[in-house]
């Protein structure tokens, strides 16, 4: 076991990095940069550059410095490992990112603008120094933009106004392209039997599920932060609800997607034990939503909060993102 801290291990493994990488001649300017990511969660990543860009590729290491600790992995070899993958991304992604980011503020691409929903309780911090719109008392929309498939940042206040847009221009752009993306509803029970190799009916049988009982998850085409197209756009639920015939429960499993299921069906007490349950125990702290279900009104497709008295800027707020979303 390594008697150090995880803060002592991540200086000495940056300082091994960096002894390595001058050794071998890489002109790399790799520091060490804490980040705090949604939900107050802080992670620990080594940012690699040149020195001049505006945003770096950042490689987080808390895995391997727990590794380390663990006495699983040395820190030379830790170092060499990552050294490599520096290299990589010093060849083929810093470039990228850095001539991306340069044409980001020139040539604004409000199509690379999407939407995360996130804990407004647990990402105050956040949402200080965020566009964000607030709805259903708990929850709040904040925009991304992406860089690349595998790349995309939170935009700040900074960014925003590097873009030349306010906050609700931010907002209303990640609206739009939520609208004009593929979003997914598929049964549970499709998803399972697809698992086992046998068709939805023939697992329906085997299981006793009665057609009302139901469960849907729905999220985007690449099934990230899919979670907010149910909150931001009307026409996510109306499919939902023609889909379920009945007012229903937002079951809010990650930031990535949801469960939708007949309101009816479950008791609101239950579900929010189960979704307790799950994000205490299968879930990253940064992938958590919610600890409570949603309710959806059939016929209005309005969102409220069963756990608390829902305020009229609440409904406001959603009458809001629904107005705009088919704008």
């Amino acid at each position: 076991m390594f008697k150090y801290n995880a803060d002592e291990i991540s200086k000495e493994l940056l300082a091994a990095i960096q002894a390595a990488a001058k050794t071998m001649g890489e002109k790399a300017d790799i520091s060490l940069q804490t980040t705090t990511k949604v939900n107050d969660v802080e992670k620990v990543g080594i940012c690699i550059g040149t020195g001049n860009e505006t945003v770096k590729p950042t490689m987080y290491i808390d895995r391997e410095v727990e590794m380390i600790r663990n006495g699983d992995l040395s820190i030379k070899e830790c170092a060499d490992t990552l050294l490599s993958q520096i290299r990589l991304i010093m060849a083929h992604e810093t470039g990228e990112i850095a001539a991306t980011v340069k044409s980001l503020f020139e040539n604004v691409d409000k199509s690379r603008i999407t939407l995360q929903i996130i804990s407004k309780e647990k990402n105050e911090k956040l949402l200080k120094n965020a566009p964000h719109r607030d709805l259903c008392g708990d929850l709040s929309l904040i925009a991304r933009y992406h860089f690349n498939e595998d790349a995309s940042a939170i935009i700040n206040n900074g960014m925003a106004q590097g873009l030349g847009m306010t906050s609700s221009e931010v907002i209303e752009a990640g609206i739009k392209n939520i609208s004009a993306e593929g979003y997914e509803i598929k049964s549970m029970s499709s998803l399972l039997a697809g698992m086992m190799g046998v068709s939805e009916e023939e697992f329906k049988e085997m299981e006793g599920i009665d057609k009302d009982a139901q469960m849907y998850v729905v999220t985007n085409e690449a099934k990230l932060y899919g979670a907010a197209g149910i909150f931001a756009d009307c026409s996510v639920r109306e499919r939902v609800a023609d889909t379920i015939g009945k007012d229903f429960y937002i079951i809010p499993s990650s930031t990535h997607e949801v469960i939708c299921t007949a309101a009816d069906k479950i008791p609101s007490e239950e579900m929010t034990s189960m979704i307790n349950d799950v994000n205490c125990a299968h879930l990253l702290p940064e992938d958590v939503l919610s600890n409570h279900p949603y309710l959806v009104n059939f016929e209005t497709l309005k969102i409220s909060n069963p756990c608390i008295d829902i305020m009229a800027d609440t409904n406001s707020a959603v009458d809001k993102i629904t107005a705009t979303a088919h704008m």
